[in-house]
């Protein structure tokens, strides 16, 4: 990070060992628009701010910073602006452990912080720079690897000061890459088996939190998506439950009165396979056998927590909920936009070009979301949705 502190993070020196060390002085934020004003910068990260979740009580935003000694830190800060800190002080407080925390979700209850820790993160490659590819199929559309590997869920209350390890968790493996041991490929030991599925290719694309978890209004059931399906877990007995009917569906959010269940369904129109060598300075080095999955439009789609009832809304993506539960906000076209569940035409959200991941406040007056700055990089935003 350079020398220079965010609002967000005036106060986390301490926390943040070196972050702000060379700065000259305090940074002090512009004057933000007015509450009721159309939309006003919350966080002034200058790595990426992603993923805002309201807490209960509707007096913090949680959202994932990544910053250059940490590459994913779950921070709150009050949704009128004032200093960053931890949301979970015990589990981050050491800053020498590198872990990767993301996709924040406070529970109704105000008692616990459901998130997605990665465990495993494949480089985008398989057999280094440079590799020469000869594949069976010259026209085949060569994408990099899928990144996804393992991550946990996790729910840790906000009160307690124990071990993460301690704490509920279930684990998600994402298909699309393993090494086959028992294929006999060209005398090489084994091959590389790698499905590009829709997902993966939002990811790595987009930076897509296709995995995202989501209450139940109980606090007792946790929606994700492992990217190709929607389950729920059942956080006390840990059972898990497939929605039927939720293929290739991601980004999946409860609604208030736990009827609906709204997701973002990743269209597959068809599949292309092929068959790779690797070489390098003339030596066979790895095989691979690749099929890419073509993929569509995003479909915003309704389902019953038992999977019946499944209603095709239109396209949109990242769909997230009023707090009265009559309409969804939804990303399209680089904007947010607003859909009435009754019927009526789709309207913009005004001040969000560029935005994504939106949350409605639980009192339903504001929507947090991450907008897209002229250098690439993510800040939290907020816009007032009173008339």
């Amino acid at each position: 990070m350079s020398a220079r502190c965010s609002p967000g993070f005036i106060g986390l020196a301490v926390l943040l060992v070196g972050a702000c060390r060379d700065a000259p002085e305090p940074f002090v934020p512009p004057e933000r628009e007015p509450l009721g004003g159309p939309a006003w910068q919350l966080t002034y990260n200058l790595g990426d701010d992603r993923a805002p979740a309201w807490t209960a009580d509707g007096q913090n935003v949680i959202y994932t910073a990544v910053v250059d000694t940490q590459p994913g830190l779950l921070l709150s800060i009050p949704y009128r602006g004032g200093t960053a800190v931890r949301a979970l002080g015990a589990v981050q407080a050491d800053t020498s452990a590198v872990r990767r925390f993301t996709t924040p979700a406070a529970s109704p209850s105000g008692e616990a912080l459901a998130f997605v820790h990665f465990i495993r993160l494949f480089d985008t490659s398989l057999c280094g720079t440079g590799a020469l590819s000869i594949c069976d199929v010259p026209s085949h559309p060569r994408l990099p690897y899928p990144r996804l590997g393992t991550a946990w869920l996790r729910v840790r209350r906000f009160a307690d000061s124990g071990s993460v390890d301690d704490d509920p968790r279930y684990e998600i493996d994402f298909a699309g890459r393993f090494f086959d041991e028992t294929a006999d490929t060209l005398g090489l030991p084994g091959v590389y088996v790698i499905d590009h599925f829709p997902f993966h290719q939002v990811y790595l694309a987009e930076d897509r939190q296709v995995f995202r978890p989501s209450w139940s209004p109980d606090s007792r059931h946790i929606a994700f998506s492992d990217g190709l399906q929607v389950l729920i877990w059942d956080v006390e007995s840990g059972e898990l439950t497939p929605v039927p009917g939720t293929e290739d569906g991601v980004a999946p959010a409860w609604s208030p009165d736990g009827q609906w269940i709204a997701f973002t369904r990743l269209e597959r129109l068809g599949t292309a396979s092929s068959f790779c060598r690797l070489i390098i300075n003339g030596i066979l080095t790895c095989a691979e056998r690749s099929t890419v999955y073509t993929m569509g439009r995003r479909l915003l789609t309704l389902v019953r927590p038992d999977g019946s009832e499944l209603r095709e809304i239109g396209e949109g993506d990242e769909p997230a909920w009023a707090a009265d539960g009559t309409r969804l906000y939804y990303v399209s076209l680089d904007r947010i936009w607003s859909q009435d569940l009754e019927g009526g035409i789709p309207m913009l959200v005004s001040g969000t070009s560029g935005g994504r991941e939106p949350a409605a406040s639980p009192d339903g007056r504001l929507l947090a979301f991450a907008q897209r700055g002229d250098d690439g990089t993510y800040s939290i935003w907020i816009v007032s949705l009173e008339p």
